[in-house]
């Protein structure tokens, strides 16, 4: 080992050996001071231990089933199986096959509702009772115009306007009944306004108006109810 004289900084080299092991003291050569020679510990070497190491590397080391971590429960007997197992070892349920005929079944259970045809139905029937009420419509009109002592002329006109106005509204009806199905909103809104105008006859005592203006009414609120379902198909 190494010394140094503190006073004058002299070095020496000792042998570890002729140290003993509570120290010596020497006299530097030099300057004649004291130096205390105290033996370093030494530090034995770690133990290796092949077989702990073993276990402690066989501990750390990710198993099989930490590595396949993801797992999920069988839908069939509810064991725990990997997730991306096809078959269940538990219960030998196939999971795949069986999941594809689930969906195709729940698939197949789907009704697929399209859009109501009442509103045509009501729109053919409207349409036949209205154009036999736009002539009674007319009719009245002019009898109910020589009662109230009009001229041939006036009550004539008076005769023509509900005539017309009743033809108009029951073929209205009827032609936008029949295509509800592919324009709900615009049919349904034609529909109505031919039950407000066609209920006008009314004054003229036309009863079958109000049978008329009475399935156009129903069936455009049907035909605008219905926008939101699936179009039909084509033929």
């Amino acid at each position: 080992m190494k010394v140094q004289c503190l006073e004058c900084k002299s070095n020496y080299n000792v042998n570890d050996e002729k140290v003993p092991d509570n120290g010596t003291k020497i006299k530097c050569p030099k300057c004649e001071n004291i130096i205390i020679i105290k033996k370093s510990p030494s530090t034995p070497p770690p133990i290796q231990n092949t077989k702990l190491d073993k276990q402690s590397e066989f501990n750390n080391k990710p198993s099989e089933k930490n590595v396949n971590a993801d797992t999920k429960n069988c839908p069939y007997c509810a064991e725990e199986i990997l997730a991306v197992a096809t078959k269940c070892k538990h219960c030998g349920s196939n999971i795949v096959e069986n999941q594809i005929a689930t969906a195709s079944n729940e698939k197949s259970m789907i009704v697929k509702k399209e859009r109501s045809i009442v509103p045509m139905i009501l729109g053919i029937i409207g349409g036949v009772v209205g154009l036999p009420g736009a002539l009674c419509a007319g009719a009245c009109a002019v009898g109910l115009g020589s009662l109230a002592g009009e001229n041939d002329a006036t009550v004539q006109a008076i005769g023509d306007f509900y005539l017309y106005l009743g033809i108009i509204t029951a073929l209205a009806g009827l032609v936008f009944g029949c295509i509800a199905r592919r324009k709900p909103v615009l049919s349904g809104a034609a529909m109505i306004a031919s039950a407000v105008l066609g209920g006008i006859t009314l004054i003229a005592g036309n009863m079958f108006a109000l049978v008329a203006s009475t399935l156009f009414l129903i069936g455009g609120g049907i035909a605008i109810a219905n926008k939101n379902r699936p179009a039909p198909s084509a033929a």
